[in-house]
């Protein structure tokens, strides 16, 4: 376990985490959801396919009413994509392409996700998708995903998120 000395944010913070790791391969996750006890396993099954990128479905489980929600997702689709983040959680990426597409991009924090992402599909077709739900992301009471204005509907602590997602989809067009 490394620390960091400051909180410098998710963006550096992974960026640095991956740094002092040694694998071929970085997966990602936040630190307080929960990986499926078979989940490496079926990650590494498909490793070995020749993939770069792989990604699963995701369990949505709310922590407060013990109410979870599956989040089956379609194959690869650079067009979907290119409209939002489904891939999400659980992300497995070759550290090689995950170093020439230059890590996490400070700026993109709140999206920083969806910018890696963009980002892979731009030097890379070779997603595989295992459509099994290996990955149960808790939405916590004080989870940032909870924290939703009634009014506009929008996440209230990330008033800027709509405008970073527009910008990276435009830079990835570009």
């Amino acid at each position: 376990v490394y620390f960091l000395e400051t909180n410098e944010g998710v963006v550096e913070a992974t960026n640095r985490g991956v740094d002092w790791s040694h694998g071929q391969w970085i997966a990602f996750a936040d630190h307080d959801d929960e990986l499926m006890p078979d989940a490496l396993w079926w990650i590494a099954r498909e490793a070995v396919s020749g993939v770069d990128v792989i990604y699963t479905d995701e369990e949505i489980y709310h922590d407060d009413t013990g109410m979870a929600y599956p989040h089956l997702k379609p194959g690869y689709s650079p067009q979907q994509l290119q409209s939002h983040n489904y891939i999400c959680h659980l992300l497995v990426v070759r550290r090689e392409l995950f170093e020439a597409v230059g890590k996490l991009h400070h700026g993109t924090e709140g999206a920083q996700d969806f910018d890696l992402v963009l980002r892979l599909s731009e030097m890379t077709d070779r997603f595989a998708h295992i459509p099994r739900i290996l990955y149960r992301w808790h939405v916590l009471a004080r989870s940032m995903s909870r924290f939703i204005d009634p009014k506009t509907q929008k996440l209230k602590q990330t008033s800027n998120l709509d405008e970073t997602t527009r910008r990276l989809v435009q830079e990835h067009f570009k």
